[in-house]
């Protein structure tokens, strides 16, 4: 997962000072900066200052030109993670009509221009982590026909985790052949 901000070298900082890990950066990577870091939790991510593309529609998250779908993070404290990604990425000083954090359904939604793009799952904060379930971001992206698109993933190697039926966020869960987790859903 990467996040745009307006400078990494700031907003590095503030991961460390909230109690993440910059592991790689901040330094330069083609036309911009950037910074490989995970949250308090674990979960990794990247920093990224520099030109966008492609670019959500211009109707924000959800236009019609988007491909992604939806984004959620798996952690065991979603309450401590949306204040840490709220502080980290400058999300608390956004107006709440750009950006907000909303309490719904048992997990917090991250809002960007009236649209809802994250979701923040957590749960097991006082059992042992399950290795197949570690803190992770996850992405779902749109595809004309998300049973072919399973398939081909199958075929080139990959694995179907969870059908569309049984996962509780949109789509089908799928991993990739070095087993990064993955969704698509149809347009």
């Amino acid at each position: 997962m990467h996040f745009v901000v307006s400078s990494v070298d700031q907003a590095a900082g503030r991961v460390r000072e909230r109690g993440g890990t910059v592991a790689v950066g901040p330094l330069s990577f083609g036309p911009g900066r950037m910074a490989w870091a995970t949250d308090p939790d674990g979960a990794p991510f990247v920093l990224w200052e520099g030109p966008v593309t492609p670019r959500w529609g211009a109707g924000g998250p959800g236009g019609a030109d988007d491909r992604l779908v939806w984004m959620e993070l798996h952690t065991r404290d979603t309450f401590a993670a949306a204040i840490f990604y709220s502080q980290a990425l400058g999300w608390d000083t956004e107006p709440p009509e750009r950006c907000a954090l909303r309490y719904e359904d048992d997990r917090e939604v991250l809002v960007i221009h009236g649209h809802a793009v994250a979701s923040l799952h957590g749960g097991a904060v006082d059992q042992a982590p399950d290795p197949k379930v570690r803190p992770r971001w996850q992405v779902t992206f749109r595809t004309p026909n998300a049973e072919a698109a399973a398939a081909r993933a199958v075929a080139a190697g990959g694995a179907v985790v969870r059908p569309a039926s049984a996962s509780p966020g949109p789509g089908t869960q799928l991993s990739d052949v070095a087993g990064t987790l993955f969704a698509v859903a149809d347009k």
